[in-house]
């Protein structure tokens, strides 16, 4: 997905984490439960847009389209991106885990 502009996804918001993992804005057209909170990560930290219409108009995805497209949107993506790669959350579970269970490792996040 690095080589992405932007990722639409329609219906279903289970992708979402991988594309806000590889610093790509989103624009997700779904509605429900789900989808409106995926909206709400998505617009409060500018990494994506949420078209809750479905299906959504033209006019309505162009106008999305245009916004995933800027250059501020495109910056703020790729930072949440960079911020949740350093990260490493695989291995720090990995390394807690262990230190709880009185280990010295279980595994090492590849």
């Amino acid at each position: 997905m690095p080589c992405q502009t932007n990722v639409i996804h329609y219906r279903q918001s289970d992708k979402l984490p991988a594309a806000i993992r590889a610093g790509v804005p989103s624009i997700l057209c779904a509605s429900g439960a789900m989808a409106n909170r995926w909206g709400q990560i998505l617009t409060k930290n500018g990494i994506g847009i949420h078209l809750r219409k479905e299906p959504p108009t033209a006019t309505a995805l162009e106008a999305a389209l245009e916004q995933a497209l800027r250059l501020s949107m495109q910056y703020k993506a790729k930072m949440m991106g960079k911020a949740i790669q350093e990260e490493n959350g695989l291995e720090y579970t990995a390394n807690t885990v262990a230190r709880q269970a009185g280990m010295e490792q279980v595994a090492v996040a590849v």
